[in-house]
């Protein structure tokens, strides 16, 4: 089972850099470079605690020469105590065209202690140096262009696409290497220190300012809070939050047409093509799945229109029909060709994003808020909530609590840059005969899941966490903690059918504190 789990979990790895970095470019692999994408290096999108390899440490970075011939000493910049930035980009990456205002900004808003220089790899006869100043006008470039001729610093930093952003810390050692940008402000060294600052802000910064939105959207509850220093900045970024999420939910909405249904009502007829959105998360869907061992699975959709827990009064699904379409249930039995972006689904199977798409939602509002400058927010919808920076200076605080006594927190967390999302038994269901049945159905019997009464996952990316949390519930806290321990990054806490906590190693000290006071 484990070689099963860390087999998944590798091919996940990959999958998932892939999908919430935006499908970063390849094209501009150099002729001899024979990297594939299955060899990205790990890291954590937008933490900027990436795991360097060995070829990470460098003794000397050396002088480079930018595209008007000025050399520049990145050794001297590490000295002066600043940390080097290298953006890798190229003229006709889409990526790299959205990324790039971003980067403008934060050159200038952290030059006291980052030094930016973006590298254009590439022979003469490869690179169009035409569009190449197109491409810097547009996007207002004001930081150094090399021109990596010889793809030196391609094959040194193992990049395998563009946009890819390193940082190099002021002893030379990769500190951040990712396809999106990092949160700036938790890579920018303090003064006199190589390590992050806060971004509580100082005397100097304008007095901050909190702007809050509350709404409903994908069937939940969303509530987004921005803290910064400009109010009409921080309703805009809302705003665009807020689009952004209902951009998601009308694309993966199952209950009126979308790109989604579109896909289920042409099962049994072949692959058919969908968005490249959908493509990549419908293949991480099911690297979950085999992760989970069908714990999690996108064709529980397959039997779960037959439960109704809207219905006044309540009526449960026959066992006959429940068998009947359980014979369409399988991850497996699902086709996706990324480079085609085309999805197969066989007759009488559906699927569902449930248990995934609102995570994504809130990955995806965050990033919007991310793009316009925002540092400290959190985004909250129905228990999927992921958080940037901090509140006000301090470490946000979420209590995690009891699925059956909403006034007892079973753990408070103190979290920035992460994500935390519970699932449980209480959100949606129906009691019947003295049984509850909730909504998170297991996809292996087509009922409710019986595994726990609540899950809680805290992990980088919201989608990883809200499928793992779905995970959980069905297949409780002995097989579901076995599955998280072997999770680099990822901590859990599940409460069983009886009421009993159980949580993975690294909060297991949280919790017991808890218990004591």
């Amino acid at each position: 089972m484990r070689d099963i789990v860390e087999s998944a979990l590798a091919r996940f790895l990959v999958l998932s850099l892939i999908a919430v970095s935006g499908c970063a470019s390849t094209r501009d692999a150099p002729r001899s470079a024979n990297a594939s994408p299955d060899e990205v290096p790990h890291s954590t999108a937008g933490s900027g605690t990436s795991v360097a390899s060995g070829s990470d440490v460098v003794a000397h970075l050396g002088r480079v020469s930018d595209r008007s011939g000025v050399l520049h000493d990145l050794d001297a910049e590490l000295r002066s105590g600043k940390r080097v930035v290298l953006v890798f980009w190229q003229s006709w990456c889409a990526p790299c065209r959205r990324e790039a205002p971003g980067i403008q900004q934060a050159s200038r808003r952290y030059a006291d202690g980052l030094a930016f220089y973006g590298v254009i790899t590439g022979s003469d006869d490869d690179v169009d140096d035409a569009a190449v100043d197109r491409f810097i006008h547009d996007a207002g470039l004001t930081y150094p262009q090399i021109r990596d001729r010889d793809a030196g610093l391609w094959h040194r930093y193992e990049i395998v696409g563009t946009p890819t952003i390193v940082v190099i810390d002021t002893n030379g050692k990769v500190i951040y290497r990712d396809h999106r940008p990092p949160i700036w402000s938790s890579i920018t060294p303090s003064r006199g220190d190589a390590g992050p600052v806060s971004t509580a802000g100082n005397a100097a910064d304008p007095p901050w300012v909190e702007r809050r939105r509350e709404l409903g959207v994908m069937g939940t509850s969303l509530e987004i809070t921005a803290i910064g220093h400009d109010a009409s900045e921080l309703e805009e970024a809302i705003d665009a939050a807020v689009a952004e999420l209902v951009r998601v939910e009308d694309m993966m909405t199952s209950w009126r047409p979308s790109p989604l249904n579109a896909l289920n009502d042409a099962a049994g007829r072949g692959p058919r093509s969908t968005t490249p959105e959908i493509a990549r998360l419908v293949a991480r869907a099911l690297e979950i799945g085999r992760l989970t061992d069908g714990a999690f699975d996108i064709t529980f959709a397959s039997v779960g229109k037959l439960w109704d827990f809207k219905a006044d009064p309540p009526v449960l699904p026959s066992d006959g029909a429940i068998e009947e379409r359980l014979q369409y249930v399988g991850y497996q039995r699902v086709g996706v060709d990324l480079d085609a972006n085309t999805v197969a689904l066989p007759e009488g199977t559906r699927i569902g994003l449930g248990g995934i798409a609102k995570g994504y939602g809130v990955d995806r509002a965050m990033r919007v808020l991310l793009d316009h400058g925002v540092e400290n927010a959190i985004v909250n919808a129905g228990g999927d909530m992921k958080v940037l920076g901090t509140n006000h200076g301090r470490p946000w605080e979420i209590a995690i609590k009891h699925p059956r006594d909403r006034e007892r927190a079973l753990a408070v967390l103190r979290l920035s840059n992460t994500c935390l999302v519970t699932s449980g038994d209480y959100e949606r269901f129906f009691e019947l005969d003295g049984t509850r049945y909730h909504h998170i159905l297991d996809p292996r019997t087509g009922r409710p899941a019986t595994g726990a009464m609540s899950a809680s996952v805290v992990a980088q990316d919201a989608a990883f966490a809200d499928a793992l949390a779905t995970a959980l519930c069905v297949l409780g806290p002995e097989r579901g903690l076995a599955i998280i321990e072997r999770l680099p990054r990822v901590e859990a806490l599940v409460v069983d059918l009886d009421g009993d906590v159980h949580v993975s190693s690294g909060l297991q000290e949280l919790v017991e504190a808890n218990r004591s006071s």
